[in-house]
């Protein structure tokens, strides 16, 4: 999991220099298990590469609230995500206690995903993020 999330966070870097992406300014959703609001969860939002444009554009992430409410950023100061087609992934491994202590030779904590692969590692999630923007980028998780 932690290479999904350094993948992620390389996007993030690498998809930045395209002059022709256009950010939708506010995207926004809420994001639910098996019916309840998901607290604490990473967002990230991954534009499609088509033949055509390979670089689609950076990737736009946020944190859900206790709500399960998030809002989406390109970086801290561009709100929104890019345009178009983008595949979803959505995390709970996010700052968890103990996951860096290796280094510092401590105990490591092990990491335990609450939310099944096909919405994170293995994403089966899409959205196509309008021009105008949405509040409605909802996902409704089901886990057995």
């Amino acid at each position: 999991m932690r290479s999904l999330v350094v993948a992620l966070t390389l996007f993030t870097v690498v998809g930045c220099g395209s002059s022709d992406i256009q950010v939708a300014k506010r995207v926004s959703g809420v994001v639910t298990l098996n019916g309840k609001p998901l607290a604490n969860a990473s967002v990230t939002f991954v534009p499609a590469a088509t033949s055509d444009n390979q670089n689609a554009g950076p990737t736009a992430q946020g944190l859900t609230n206790v709500q399960g409410k998030y809002e989406l950023a390109v970086d801290p100061s561009t709100t929104g995500a890019v345009v178009g087609q983008c595949r979803v992934y959505i995390t709970t491994l996010i700052g968890q206690p103990g996951a860096d202590d290796r280094d510092a030779g401590g105990p490591v904590a092990k990491m335990q995903e609450l939310i099944p692969a096909r919405y994170n590692m293995n994403t089966q999630l899409t959205f196509n993020v309008p021009a105008e923007g949405t509040e409605s980028a909802n996902f409704e998780l089901k886990s057995p």
